[in-house]
């Protein structure tokens, strides 16, 4: 029983020689964060909470995809790769799925909103929405109304428009790479 014990003891030890010194902050960086409750769904109208989380502005620099505030919470962390649904600020806070391989490397990221947020406004009536689901499918949703200009007036006429909306469903795959399910693509325009 000893020996077992110590062979255990070894392999553990021996695993951990294996890591690089990148593995290992990347590792030290994950364990503050949080995992994510499925299905996560975020729309325009929806705030973010980012996580309540002790990590520095440097490490979510360094990890985090270019104009990262927060984070969410680990989508999935396998020995392959691990997705993190980060918070990032453009004229709103959108969140970013970014998967990282074990040193920390970026592999792919996508933003959760796809299309336009622009509400209602005189030349456009948009919305955009997205989901994370617990088999690691990401499904996105837009739908757009933009009114066209009346070329005497220059107002915009709500009789003259053109409804566009989409759904794309996208997959993270076991090696942490995020593709697009083309069977599932949908593009609607109507005028």
């Amino acid at each position: 029983m000893r020996r077992i014990i110590a062979l255990i003891a070894l392999f553990g030890i021996v695993g951990a020689c294996n890591q690089t010194p990148e593995m290992r902050a990347f590792d030290k960086y994950k364990k503050h964060i949080p995992l994510l409750k499925f299905p996560y769904k975020n729309s325009c109208s929806d705030a973010i909470s980012p996580a309540k989380l002790n990590i520095s502005d440097s490490l979510l620099k360094k990890y985090g995809p270019p104009g990262t505030t927060g984070i969410i919470g680990i989508i999935k962390d396998t020995d392959y790769y691990t997705a993190i649904l980060y918070v990032v600020s453009g004229d709103r806070q959108y969140p970013v799925i970014q998967t990282l391989n074990p040193e920390g490397t970026r592999l792919n990221d996508i933003g959760l909103i796809n299309g336009v947020c622009c509400g209602t406004d005189e030349s456009c009536n948009g919305y955009s929405w997205g989901e994370i689901t617990g088999d690691m499918r990401v499904i996105l949703r837009d739908s757009e109304r933009v009114y066209e200009k009346d070329s005497l007036t220059h107002a915009y006429s709500k009789v003259k428009f053109k409804d566009i909306n989409t759904m794309d469903v996208y997959h993270i795959t076991d090696s942490g790479y995020i593709r697009i399910d083309s069977s599932q693509l949908k593009r609607v325009a109507s005028k």
